[in-house]
């Protein structure tokens, strides 16, 4: 029962991060309409990857105790593929975001501060931004990474 249920634990975090995978392709478009909603829902969806982090990272770590298994090598790969995932995104995603709220005239972040929204920058400038973003890169850190936690969950390798 447990191996059943363990791979659905990461359904709160994917569902906290949708904003974040619908956003990408939409920028890449240059649809600066939709993507200001996007961009807001975004925002405000953080505490929910949060929450849903916290309690995933909580479910895990009170099965690696009820389990037994903090001497198996597969939790702490697991784990630090995790981490890695949250970090990996979080850090490539960030700035991208960050300077693209900025250049749409919309609140933003800079040095860990809440700033009011500028004028809108040109077209070329937010076009510029749009061209950096690599949502398949995203898309494929964020789902491998948690394809392969769920299949060191069910299968337990080492």
């Amino acid at each position: 029962m447990n191996r059943l249920r363990k791979p659905y634990m990461t359904e709160g975090s994917a569902r906290a991060s949708t904003p974040n995978a619908q956003i990408q392709p939409q920028a890449r478009r240059g649809m600066s309409g939709g993507m200001r909603g996007l961009l807001d829902l975004s925002r405000h969806s953080g505490p929910t990857f949060w929450v849903a982090l916290l309690l995933l990272l909580g479910s895990g770590i009170a099965a690696g105790f009820t389990g037994h298994w903090w001497e198996e090598g597969w939790i702490w790969a697991a784990l630090a593929i995790l981490v890695g995932i949250t970090v990996g995104m979080a850090w490539t995603s960030r700035a991208h975001y960050h300077r693209l709220r900025k250049l749409l005239g919309m609140p933003y972040f800079e040095g860990n501060k809440d700033r009011p929204p500028l004028p809108p920058a040109s077209e070329a400038e937010i076009s510029a931004v749009q061209a950096t973003l690599r949502p398949g890169l995203l898309a494929a850190v964020g789902f491998g990474g948690i394809v392969l936690i769920a299949w060191l969950m069910m299968f337990k390798p080492f």
